[in-house]
């Protein structure tokens, strides 16, 4: 990563503090490109301690480095050979780039194409019980994390749509909440990513917003004026199983003035370890709570939503 002079007014805006201590939790290896930006300020720039828990392998994920390059696909615990191993391998250094310590369950990638469905099925590789429902074990995971690690800030997925209705990262999220929870971890120290994916525009411009952009809670880590946008680029770089150099041309498009970070603080969100319901997110994964069809949901220039790919 890049190293610019430190500037921790943006940052400690956005997240209430200078954090000593930052925690990703993600679904996959690359996940947390979604916050690379902040990452590199936090991480690299202000010498915070960072720690990635990630909870699946990536086995499933497409390899853009042509057949048979990243291995076989595997169904979770990363072995020799596999798409798992070779993702878990770039994450590791990913979270190395960013002086970061890499928690990696290697459960398997895409368990479910329902969200409990994916926190049962991580639960049983725990209980060894094929038919458990219980999500307790992969909790108490999370928990133990949380407990662990004690960091200042959490980020990680909003369960209610997971950046783009992915079951994988809307599990993790609810995940986080609920063991959040059980350890009584402060929420004000939770901040759930609320971007959109990038989007092209009816104006022919490259686009990434806020879901719910008149959410009066949000709040917008600027990296545009913090420099630290190629951060997302730089980031998915070294997920080269995942992101051809020509994928990323898109993200250098985007506008500074929407070059954001967009983060929700927990603190007075969660209910019983979950966020409540509420219309205008509700309805962003509306067609996807029954079943994953693998394509998820992204915003359109028309300002309606469809298929991400």
């Amino acid at each position: 990563m890049a190293s610019h002079p430190a500037d921790a007014s943006n940052l400690a805006a956005v997240l209430g503090m200078s954090p000593k201590s930052v925690l990703w939790v993600g679904a996959h290896p690359d996940d947390e490109g979604y916050v690379a930006p902040l990452l590199l300020d936090a991480c690299n720039r202000q010498g915070a301690a960072c720690t990635f828990l990630v909870v699946t392998d990536g086995g499933k994920g497409h390899c853009k480095l042509g057949p048979g390059a990243c291995g076989t696909a595997d169904n979770g615990g990363a072995p020799p050979g596999s798409v798992g191993a070779f993702r878990v391998a770039e994450m590791q250094s990913v979270a190395a780039s960013y002086h970061g310590t890499l928690l990696e369950l290697a459960l398997e990638d895409t368990a479910s194409a329902t969200v409990a469905g994916d926190a049962q099925n991580w639960n049983q590789t725990y209980s060894h019980l094929p038919n458990d429902t219980s999500v307790a074990l992969i909790q108490q995971k999370f928990a133990d994390v949380l407990t662990t690690v004690n960091p200042d800030v959490v980020l990680t997925f909003d369960p209610r749509h997971g950046v783009y209705c992915h079951p994988d990262h809307r599990a993790v999220g609810a995940l986080t909440l609920s063991a959040a929870q059980q350890v009584a971890f402060d929420y004000r120290r939770v901040f759930l990513v609320e971007n959109t994916e990038i989007y092209l525009g009816t104006d022919g411009g490259v686009h990434e917003r806020a879901w719910v952009p008149g959410d009066s809670l949000l709040r917008a880590y600027d990296a545009a004026s913090a420099g630290t946008w190629h951060a997302r680029i730089d980031d998915y770089l070294v997920h080269k199983s995942q992101y051809l150099p020509s994928d990323l041309i898109g993200y250098s498009l985007v506008a500074p003035a929407e070059q954001t970070v967009s983060l929700l603080q927990l603190s007075t969100l969660v209910v019983g370890g979950m966020v409540p319901s509420n219309p205008a997110y509700d309805a962003i994964c509306a067609s996807e709570n029954a079943w994953w069809d693998g394509h998820g949901v992204c915003p359109k220039g028309n300002d309606t939503t469809g298929p991400c790919f």
